[in-house]
C-alpha cells in the first residue's frame, strides 16, 4: 500500500532531474544534491549565508521567486533556493564561478538602481520581471547560471520534490512472479 504522503529521497530527485535536464548535471551539483542539507539542532530557521552578503541574499531570493513563484505549490523562497545557492557557492563551486555569481546578483541590484533609482527589491513586480526578462533576452551569462541554479535548487528541495513533481512509489502495477508466457512478449521485465 503506498502512503499518503509518499517521500522522495535524494536519489530519485537526482534521477528525475537528469532526466528533465537531458543528463547534463555536473559534478559539483551530484555533489551538493547527494551531500544534503544539515539538520538544525533545535529546528528552528537558524540559516546564515556563508557566501551572499547584505541585500544580496534579498535580491537572489526575490530573483529566484520570481523565477518558480508560488502557485498551488510553493515557490522557490519557500523551498530555501536561496540557501542551496549559497551553499553551493561556498562548497561547490570555484573561486572564479563564485566571483562571477556574485558580481551578477550585485548586476541585478546595480541594474535596478541605474533604471529605477531604488533598490531591486524595492521595485513593483512587474518591474522586477521586466528586468529578469531583460536580462533573458540578452541571453546573458549570469541569467543562465542563475536560472540553472534556481531549477536544481527548486526539484531537488522536499518541497519541491514532494509538492511540485508527481512521486509514485511504484509505477503501475505490481505483478511478482509470474509466468514468462503471461508478461506479453515472452521477454522479462527489468527494474
Amino acid at each position: 500500500m503506498e502512503p499518503t504522503h509518499p517521500s522522495i529521497n535524494r536519489r530519485a530527485a537526482l534521477k528525475r532531474l537528469a532526466l528533465l535536464t537531458g543528463g547534463a548535471l555536473s559534478a559539483s551539483t551530484v555533489a551538493a544534491i547527494m551531500s544534503g542539507c544539515q539538520p538544525r539542532a533545535d529546528g528552528a530557521a537558524a540559516w546564515q549565508p556563508r557566501v551572499l552578503q547584505g541585500d544580496q541574499v534579498e535580491t537572489l531570493a526575490t530573483a529566484a521567486d520570481l523565477i518558480i513563484p508560488p502557485t498551488d505549490t510553493p515557490g522557490a523562497r519557500a523551498a530555501g533556493v536561496h540557501e542551496y545557492i549559497d551553499m553551493m557557492l561556498a562548497d561547490f563551486h570555484d573561486a572564479t564561478y563564485r566571483a562571477e555569481f556574485i558580481a551578477g546578483v550585485d548586476g541585478i541590484e546595480a541594474t535596478a538602481q541605474a533604471t529605477h533609482g531604488v533598490a531591486f527589491t524595492a521595485l513593483e513586480e512587474a518591474d522586477q520581471v521586466a528586468l529578469l526578462s531583460a536580462m533573458e533576452s540578452a541571453e546573458d551569462a549570469f541569467w543562465a547560471m542563475l536560472k540553472g541554479q534556481v531549477i536544481v535548487g527548486y526539484y531537488t528541495s522536499e518541497l519541491g520534490a514532494t509538492q511540485e513533481l508527481q512521486h509514485r512509489r511504484v509505477p503501475g502495477q505490481f505483478m511478482g512472479c509470474i509466468p514468462i508466457a503471461d508478461a506479453g512478449n515472452g521477454r522479462t521485465w527489468a527494474e
